[in-house]
């Protein structure tokens, strides 16, 4: 949706602003939701799963953050 609605704005600020809101929000809610569902199908071992979402969540922002930093690296 926030894809979306950039595409409807003329100016660049508001494009980024709302893009980056909208979407942020919907992430958010997504991800909350993906981890209560996860935790309700594995009752047993819910600990155990618990740990690999939130690590996996933690791995992904360090992959993504030197992904971008060498991104920006490489092109300027």
């Amino acid at each position: 949706m926030g894809k979306s609605l950039g595409n409807l704005k003329n100016d660049t600020d508001n494009i980024e602003i709302d893009c980056a809101t909208v979407t942020g929000i919907g992430v958010g809610m997504t991800r909350d939701c993906s981890t209560l569902m996860v935790a309700q199908y594995f009752k047993r071992r819910r600990e155990f799963v618990e740990i690999f979402i939130v690590s996996g969540s933690g791995l992904g922002i360090a992959v993504m953050s030197a992904f971008i930093k060498g991104a920006i690296r490489y092109n300027c």
